[in-house]
């Protein structure tokens, strides 16, 4: 196992193969996780992460257990499995495909929807979540907030947000 890590750690976009298929690694902190190479399996496994931390308080600038701001919990539950995604929610314009808020109706569980911050006339974005799941009755996303911290909420039915979209991206191409 310990020349397995070191040849990750010179090679870290390796892809090993087991039983199961591909799988990649996790060459950020622990070289012996491993992680699907599946898109659907890996979002999968970021949501389900992310829904054991519903209920932990909301930190302006937190990244951690201990309080995360929007953007700081999204990349943490991504970066457990490898993928490095920005502490900022205005650099998740440069994240994944872009997908236009006219289409939010097709959007699609693991996009990330961007939204205004406290001033809804700014276009400047202030806030991130992403989409746990996604029909014609809801659209439930997860994500930190001020009031809730770590939730999961209906976009459909949240009027702050509904008013606040400004994009969706689509993380296929980050994967």
């Amino acid at each position: 196992m310990k020349k397995l890590a070191f040849i990750l750690l010179l090679f870290p976009s390796i892809t090993v193969y087991s039983q199961q298929g591909p799988i990649l690694t996790d060459t950020l902190k622990n070289t012996e996780q491993i992680v699907p190479a599946d898109h659907s399996q890996v979002i999968d496994s970021v949501l389900n992460y992310g829904k054991h931390l519903i209920g932990r308080r909301y930190r302006y600038g937190g990244s951690s257990p201990s309080g995360f701001d929007c953007s700081g919990f999204i990349s943490y539950i991504f970066r457990k499995y490898g993928y490095s995604f920005p502490h900022s929610s205005r650099e998740y314009v440069h994240v994944g495909e872009f997908i236009s808020k006219d289409s939010i109706r097709n959007v699609q569980r693991g996009d990330i929807l961007l939204f205004k911050g406290r001033n809804w006339k700014s276009r400047r974005i202030g806030h991130v979540s992403i989409v746990v799941e996604a029909n014609e009755n809801e659209i439930l996303m997860l994500h930190s907030c001020c009031d809730k911290g770590v939730a999961i909420e209906n976009y459909l039915t949240a009027p702050y947000y509904l008013k606040r979209l400004v994009g969706i991206r689509r993380l296929t191409g980050t994967l």
